[in-house]
């Protein structure tokens, strides 16, 4: 059984002998990394494992073998393959930075972390860490395959796609390094089947920027990213892409309260609609209904809800439901939009179904159709309709779960949904000489005037 040199060389060596790992056992966590990486150098030799720990090789390793390296040791390879703390010539006054400390021993494929003094519900998470690598990697782009790179993509767009259902503001860092991640390749040559693929990773990361910015209230930077989105779609050449696009464009409209905005992008959507099959085709119907509710226009609201129906009846699930999440209409969302459209009928009997169905939807849908926000959503939209109709009691069962939400994800839909409610308590004369609506209201007013979320910063 071999071990290191018993005086480091290199960073590489240090960190090795750090975790008290054997030769064997340093190959056996590069192999690890290298399959959950998907990377072409899948294993080292016991000869070349030994040269890179001690120093003596004249060149970088392979660029794949740079990817797995930088993975399993959160450092660059130039610092790596060069000295050791104790040979560091520039290492003069404070210590460089290379204490270290093994993560959770079943993390295989990431056994290093920098040591930090932040609280333990701080560190970073393993999309942190990934979405930093990746960025890392494509500085150096020019030295790896292409395919690996638009893999180790692809894989970080379809995790934070996922993770719409919970809090995908929380996201931010994140997506903000997954795009500058993705703007930077783009900004070297490729090939042009590739630089398809990446402007459609692109979009897709915009998509979900503009929907986080416009949870936090960020409307401007909304735009900026839809229509980053929306040229990336273009150049994609991806027409559910560009219709996902529009569907978002048609959101931020809605909950900016620019109704027909609202209307015209959804029509701009269905521009589309013919090379559309996926869950994605529906949406621009639900929320022109939606929409049209309102500004009071029934008629046509009933017409495109009836529309919708008949596009669920014949969706054949395509690439973007694959990738899930913020990328496919799952049925409980869609009944959390009708549910939005119906809170503004006349009939309150009416909104009240609509919206019982929407959260009863939520409470029994399977993991990956679960939306916070959206259920929240849904239960604003079920409190306007029993305060509609006078039941008080009923309106504050409803909103009780809402007030326990923590403030950095108490989103400007949630917010608006809160303040229709308090609107109506406010406005209706049954409610106004009502001490149990005057402490609903102030427990509205105490919820919305907690801190904003924090801004998009990218």
């Amino acid at each position: 059984m071999s071990s290191p040199p018993a005086e480091p060389r290199t960073l590489l060596a240090h960190l090795v002998r750090q975790q008290g790992w054997t030769v064997d056992e340093f190959r056996r966590r590069y192999t690890a990394t290298a399959h959950a990486l998907n990377a072409r150098a899948a294993t080292v030799s016991e000869r070349q494992a030994k040269r890179w720990l001690a120093g003596t090789i004249t060149n970088r390793p392979h660029p794949s073998a740079c990817l797995v390296l930088e993975a399993l040791c959160q450092r660059p390879i130039e610092a790596l393959m060069g000295p050791g703390p104790s040979e560091n010539p520039r290492s003069h006054g404070r210590a460089a930075d290379t204490s270290l400390v093994p993560v959770s021993p079943c993390d295989h494929a990431r056994p290093f972390q920098r040591a930090t003094h932040r609280p333990a519900e701080e560190f970073a998470t393993p999309v942190t860490e990934d979405a930093d690598d990746t960025l890392r990697f494509l500085v150096r782009a020019e030295n790896a395959s292409a395919s690996e790179v638009i893999a180790i993509l692809r894989n970080e767009v379809l995790r934070l796609s996922r993770s719409y259902g919970h809090h995908l503001a929380s996201q931010l860092d994140n997506l903000a390094v997954l795009r500058k991640a993705l703007f930077r390749i783009l900004d070297s040559p490729v090939e042009p089947r590739q630089a398809r693929d990446i402007y459609f990773l692109a979009g897709l990361v915009c998509v979900m920027l503009a929907h986080a910015s416009r949870d936090l209230g960020q409307t401007r930077k909304a735009s900026i990213y839809q229509d980053a989105a929306l040229l990336c779609a273009d150049r994609s050449g991806h027409p559910g892409l560009r219709m996902t696009v529009r569907t978002e464009q048609a959101a931020t409209s809605y909950w900016m309260r620019d109704y027909q905005s609202s209307i015209l992008f959804t029509e701009l959507a269905h521009t589309d609609a013919e090379h559309v099959h996926g869950t994605v085709a529906v949406l621009p119907y639900v929320q022109q209904a939606r929409a049209y509710a309102a500004l009071g226009d029934l008629d046509s609201s009933r017409r495109a809800l009836l529309t919708s129906h008949r596009k669920r009846e014949h969706v054949e699930p395509d690439d973007l439901d694959e990738i899930g999440g913020l990328m496919r209409l799952s049925l409980p969302e869609q009944l959390g939009i009708i549910a939005g459209t119906a809170a503004w009928f006349p009939d309150a009997r009416e909104s009240e179904r609509a919206a019982h169905d929407a959260v009863t939807a939520y409470n029994h849908a399977p993991h990956q159709d679960r939306s916070h926000n959206s259920e929240a959503i849904a239960r604003a939209d079920l409190a306007i309709a029993h305060v509609r109709l006078h039941s008080l009691d009923s309106a504050r069962d409803t909103l009780t779960p809402l007030f326990t939400i923590p403030e950095p994800y108490r989103v400007l839909p949630i917010r608006q949904g809160m303040h229709r409610v308090h609107t109506l308590l406010t406005t209706d004369p049954i409610y106004r000489t009502t001490p149990a609506a005057h402490d609903l209201t102030s427990a509205i007013d105490d919820f919305n005037r907690s801190n904003q979320p924090k801004p998009l910063e990218s």
